[in-house]
């Protein structure tokens, strides 16, 4: 099962000090500093950060979306169906149950998943 902790967008460099913070053996500054910039919640920090320690995070809601459908393409498959059925509304949340992101992040990698009108 995917979670915030692995989609929710985080800005690199925002990564890249909570890594120093870490390496320096502060691991309360590591998890403010994914706080700071991203919609993660600070419940889904410490995950965020034991992922971040194996590999980055997604910086985009495009990232995330990708991350997604590597990790999770079942889900992805139904957030597909239903934005093709047009069913925005009930994607946003359903995305939020399964995963628990944000708001912000969950209309992010929806608007990422839905296809342009041609």
């Amino acid at each position: 099962m995917i979670t915030a902790a692995v989609i929710t967008p985080v800005p690199r460099d925002q990564q890249q000090t909570a890594l120093r913070h870490l390496a320096d053996g502060q691991k309360t500054d590591a998890l403010k500093a994914l706080l700071v910039g991203s919609d993660l919640s600070p419940a889904h920090a410490p995950a965020a950060l034991a992922v971040l320690r194996k590999r980055n995070l997604p910086v985009t809601a495009d990232e995330a979306a990708a991350v997604l459908a590597e990790h999770d393409p079942a889900l992805r498959q139904v957030l597909h169906g239903l934005l093709s059925a047009g069913r925005r509304r009930e994607a946003l949340i359903f995305l939020r149950g399964a995963t628990g992101v944000g708001v912000v992040t969950a209309r992010r990698i929806v608007a990422s998943l839905t296809p342009d009108p041609a």
